[in-house]
């Protein structure tokens, strides 16, 4: 163990992880180990870390107990500023940190790696490219932060109507009710919740959810990905915006087939004035049928 007493864990993670080919996740990860090695040996700290995961890695700094986080006359918000700054010189890409409180035993580095870990989990409305003192985050937290069943409900109907304005216009209050305060998990885990739903009520069949989008979509764990609020708005708006572009795909399975043909022919058919009468010459019945 080393000569001091107390311990700072700091959790680190590279920022839009999930934009990288595995090549270039790898070669990012080679270079954070690289920085932290240089940090650590430039300012002679005391200190260890280890691999969590890919671009990941938790590290611990020991100090004297009588110096609050400082490490050799400088805190260790400076070790961590130049650490980035390091990465900065080496890569086009950015770090973001979580740090814990300062622990007198051992044997509570595990708390510490908790708090590190909570810290950063609020890069998703802090923002990356930052450094995020569990000390400095919000003592109250947002967990009641919740999406009502009649917004969900409008949300479904407003998809299966093609009403585009109803739909955005609850995806944008629901952002809007989203701010520093926010419980980052239950950000993540209601907006997956919310689409989650809205698919079961459209998607009778689980292939046709993969002919919409190409892919096995899995909500929650796509989200579980992204690092931060605006890139959840901006992944929320872009699968709806999906199920906007081709919604016979879906229509089919809750509509009758001459009201899906009436609405592909409103969608796609005309560019200019339309009326009953047109719309139902078209499909060849009556207007009042």
């Amino acid at each position: 163990n080393p000569p001091e007493n107390c311990y700072i864990v700091a959790s680190i993670s590279l920022d839009n992880l999930n934009a990288l080919s595995e090549e270039e996740a790898e070669e990012q990860d080679e270079l954070i180990s690289e920085t932290i090695d240089y940090t650590i040996s430039n300012y002679k700290v005391r200190a260890f870390y280890g691999k969590t995961d890919t671009c990941g890695y938790v590290l611990i700094l020991s100090h004297a107990h009588d110096e609050y986080k400082t490490l050799n006359s400088f805190s260790a918000s400076d070790f961590f500023e130049a650490l980035k700054e390091q990465f900065a010189a080496v890569s086009d890409k950015t770090l973001s940190i979580g740090i814990s409180r300062s622990h007198d035993k051992i044997k509570k580095i595990h708390e510490g790696y908790t708090e590190a870990t909570e810290a950063l989990s609020y890069r998703v409305v802090a923002g990356k490219d930052c450094i995020i003192d569990i000390t400095n985050v919000p003592a109250v937290k947002l967990n009641n932060f919740t999406i009502s069943n009649q917004e969900i409900d409008t949300l479904i109907s407003a998809v299966k109507e093609v009403d585009y304005s109803s739909a955005f216009s609850v995806l944008e209050n629901i952002f809007k009710r989203i701010d520093t305060n926010s419980d980052p998990g239950a950000v993540k885990n209601m907006i997956g919740e919310m689409t989650v739903m809205v698919f079961r009520n459209i998607f009778k069949m689980p292939e046709t959810l993969t002919n919409v989008f190409g892919y096995p979509m899995h909500p929650f764990s796509e989200i579980q990905k992204l690092d931060t609020i605006s890139e959840i708005e901006e992944w929320t708006k872009n699968t709806f915006n999906r199920l906007f572009e081709n919604p016979n795909i879906y229509l089919q399975c809750t509509y009758h087939p001459e009201v899906q043909q009436a609405i592909a022919t409103i969608m796609h058919g005309y560019s200019g004035s339309l009326t009953i009468e047109m719309v139902a010459n078209d499909l060849y019945i009556s207007p009042s049928s």
